[in-house]
């Protein structure tokens, strides 16, 4: 594999991991400020707060979305297996349909051929 395969094939992964990286950067300044000073006062129980306020929201966004797509893949489910359901029943019925003799059942005559070519056939 030459070099400029491997780039090539990487960069999706080095653009996705340029968000974390920032943080990761920001969250290194803001520790550097930590350091200078012990009191942030008011601002550290800011940062803390929406900190946590952030996870809560992605956290019920995460379950909202998989609740949703739990029920639509559960409805999916359910519609196959009442498809497939009336598909045997439809199987049950045309083939009970294929053992019984014209003579035994009268709804297999045809309405628009006499009767007396019914008769002239058996």
């Amino acid at each position: 594999m030459s070099s400029k395969d491997y780039i090539i094939g990487n960069t999706s992964i080095i653009l996705s991991n340029a968000p974390f990286i920032y943080v990761c950067a920001s969250l290194n300044d803001i520790s550097k400020v930590e350091d200078s000073s012990d009191n942030l006062g008011v601002w550290y129980y800011v940062i803390i707060g929406t900190s946590i306020l952030i996870v809560i929201i992605v956290i019920i966004v995460v379950y909202y979305l998989a609740k949703r797509e739990l029920r639509k893949t559960l409805a999916e489910i359910q519609q196959r297996k009442e498809k497939e359901k009336q598909d045997l029943e439809n199987r049950r019925q045309s083939g009970r349909q294929d053992q019984v003799s014209p003579n035994q059942d009268d709804s297999l005559v045809d309405s628009d051929t006499p009767a007396s070519a019914h008769a002239q056939e058996v």
